[in-house]
């Protein structure tokens, strides 16, 4: 394991594939396709990649299949697929499959299985049907209304190799071509008709797969982000002296980090004395180990996290899976990510770039007993039956905290859902993580905070659940932890107060500088690479991670000013923004080629009438390149253009349009 910034990743040496046996190929990592901080798998790279398997995996040894000398008897691999299943209807099941061949071929799935499992395969693997055959497509609606034939059974979805949906699908139409008396010929030609359909239109999808994704993200995005917009804006309009309010909060988060020293032993005084354990982590590494050996300590197996946006940032995650320890997310944008097996695009709403179609095919795809009405209802009743049961069933909590209260050495939490109670009730032992920023003096200065926090965030006056708790259960109480651990977590926190970004520790995580930036709401909030997306992440991440690998993030900006203007505790963001631009420049971090270029570009911008004549010929040249509407190649701009086309530029500059129009 390395760490990465402040995130965990597992690295390995990884033996090169055989091709005979489904391997992940490394190269195949598409990862950074939608992130501003790694360096776009172009077109001609991705085609390359595909030629390249094509040497490592013949085309034709795709077909071509005999029984090895061990293959394991298929009889007994049915009946092995047999347990678990209810002995009534065992015999109905084998009665259909010996009806006829295609009836075999439907419930023989596992012998052909095992069978492709030791054939050739690419590596590359993405989520397949799994159970592809003729019987399982069929029509039905699209969410436009539309009627549309497809595959419409999932419940044996699952990453795996192409190849296999592929082979099942054309095996079942060999089958049942036979089947109806079909001649062999037929067969085969129907079988070389899917195979190339199938060809054809993978062609067809990978020249939109870019601009569907594009689409989906910014419909899915503009759905919730607009949404907090408009009701913020209610809220606020409603909300006397809200400027007022703002400079309060302000004023308040500056007064604690002026003093954050002596609040976190107040702080900690108070939570000892009121029974919990409070522990201290300098790194994200330190803070997962302490968790950890609290989680080994107590024997947990299980534990119920509430969703946290320090826990993303410290790999918490990724730590217990590595220890073994089985997470169950009590949130349901968290739980929608933990399948997806992503990471949150926004910090209040964690799966905001997921459509309501997408969920539900993940949710049919990933529940053991999904829903059949298409209904928000409906969803949300198969996450409860997915979830419950085994959210009061682990052994440790854990949950962030929204603020902590020196005086009393409480935490306060805020949720839409009342999740962090199933983080913090239930369990034996409850596990606080928190960044030491979120301290306030007192429970006054709480609930302006918290005032502050929900019209910004969601337009609510106040969050749904808004939870008080200090220490473990007490004699006489009802319920509650036997056990209660405070994480107080720096992990730069403090390098941040020392080098000018104390105004970025004012931050309460409310989104709103997200919601309302215009680049996030086109781009979705994977792009930012980081923990922390939109504008406050523009911020964070380089003083998280480094200023060297996160340079594009603080460009990312068109610096309107729009963030800083609905932030609720007047966070200077775009000046912050430039100091980091500032700081890129002068550690040179900007390439050379870009340093001569804007060097050039403002020597000439200080001599108007050189500048008028170059824009001049630019604009004529910009045409020619861009005769079809799109300019798709720029010289001496070809990082631009290789991933991007820009329109054709108007006939005239804006300078000789405004002339004209002043009649000069």
């Amino acid at each position: 394991m390395e760490v990465v910034g402040n995130r965990r990743q597992m690295t390995s040496t990884a033996p090169e594939p055989d091709p005979t046996r489904h391997t992940v190929l490394p190269e195949a990592d598409s990862g950074s396709y939608r992130s501003l901080r790694r360096r776009p798998v172009t077109r001609a790279e991705r085609y390359a990649l595909g030629k390249s398997l094509r040497k490592r995996v013949k085309r034709r040894t795709l077909a071509d299949w005999a029984a090895p000398p061990d293959r394991p008897d298929p009889v007994r691999l049915i009946e092995l697929n047999h347990q678990g299943r209810l002995p009534s209807l065992i015999p109905i099941r084998v009665g259909r499959m010996i009806a006829s061949p295609y009836g075999f071929l439907r419930g023989s799935a596992v012998v052909m299985a095992d069978d492709v499992a030791h054939l050739p395969s690419t590596g590359i693997t993405p989520v397949v049907c799994g159970d592809s055959h003729l019987g399982n497509f069929g029509f039905y609606a699209s969410p436009e209304r539309d009627l549309v034939i497809d595959l419409n059974d999932f419940d044996e979805a699952h990453p795996g190799g192409w190849e296999w949906d592929l082979r099942r699908l054309v095996a079942s139409i060999w089958v049942a071509g036979r089947h109806n008396g079909t001649s062999e010929e037929d067969c085969g030609a129907a079988v070389h008709s899917c195979v190339t359909a199938y060809r054809l239109e993978l062609r067809r999808l990978a020249d939109q797969a870019a601009e569907y994704r594009e689409h989906l993200v910014e419909t899915a995005v503009e759905r919730t982000a607009g949404t907090a917009e408009a009701k913020r804006t209610l809220a606020v309009s409603a909300f006397p002296d809200f400027g007022a309010a703002r400079t309060r909060a302000a004023a308040i988060k500056d007064h604690v980090i002026a003093h954050l020293g002596a609040y976190l032993e107040q702080f900690e005084a108070n939570a000892i004395a009121a029974g919990a354990q409070v522990h201290w982590a300098a790194t994200a590494d330190e803070a997962c180990r302490i968790v950890i050996d609290i989680c080994k300590a107590s024997g947990a197996r299980t534990v119920a996290r509430s969703k946290s946006m320090l826990g993303e940032e410290i790999g918490l995650p990724h730590a217990l899976a590595q220890a073994g320890i089985d997470r169950i997310e009590t949130d349901l944008a968290e739980h929608i990510i933990q399948l997806a097996d992503e990471r949150p695009s926004h910090i209040i709403w964690p799966a905001m770039h997921k459509t309501r179609e997408q969920v539900s095919a993940l949710f049919k795809a990933k529940h053991r007993t999904p829903h059949e009405e298409e209904t928000i209802a409906a969803m949300a009743e198969s996450a409860r039956r997915e979830l419950r049961t085994r959210m009061l069933g682990a052994d440790v909590g854990i949950s962030g905290a929204n603020f902590l209260i020196a005086d009393t050495g409480a935490v306060c939490t805020v949720t839409n859902e009342g999740n962090a109670e199933l983080s913090l009730v239930p369990p034996r032992v409850h596990i606080v993580t928190a960044g030491i920023e979120k301290i306030v003096p007192s429970m006054g200065h709480a609930v302006h905070m918290l005032r502050m926090l929900a019209r910004s965030a969601t337009g609510a006056a106040l969050t749904q659940y808004t939870t008080f708790y200090a220490g473990p259960r007490r004699a006489g109480d009802r319920d509650g932890p036997e056990q209660m651990h405070i994480v107080l977590v720096d992990n730069g926190r403090t390098k941040m107060r020392e080098e000018g970004l104390a105004d970025m520790l004012r931050c309460i995580r409310c989104g709103a500088c997200m919601n309302h930036c215009v680049v996030f709401r086109q781009i979705g909030g994977h792009a930012y690479g980081g923990t922390y997306p939109g504008p406050m992440g523009a911020v964070l991440t380089p003083a998280l991670d480094g200023l060297a690998q996160s340079r594009d993030l603080v460009h990312a900006c068109t610096l309107n000013g729009k963030c800083q203007q609905v932030c609720p505790v007047r966070i200077p963001l775009p000046t912050l923004l430039k100091g980091w631009r500032e700081k890129s420049w002068r550690e040179g971090l900007e390439p050379t080629s870009m340093r001569f270029g804007l060097g050039l570009w403002a020597w000439v911008a200080q001599r108007p009438a050189l500048y008028r004549f170059g824009a001049g010929l630019a604009v004529r040249a910009m045409r020619l390149l861009g005769r079809g509407g799109w300019i798709e190649r720029l010289p001496l701009a070809g990082g631009w253009t290789r991933h991007r086309a820009m329109p054709k530029p108007a006939a005239r500059t804006f300078m000789d349009q405004y002339r004209q129009e002043r009649g000069q």
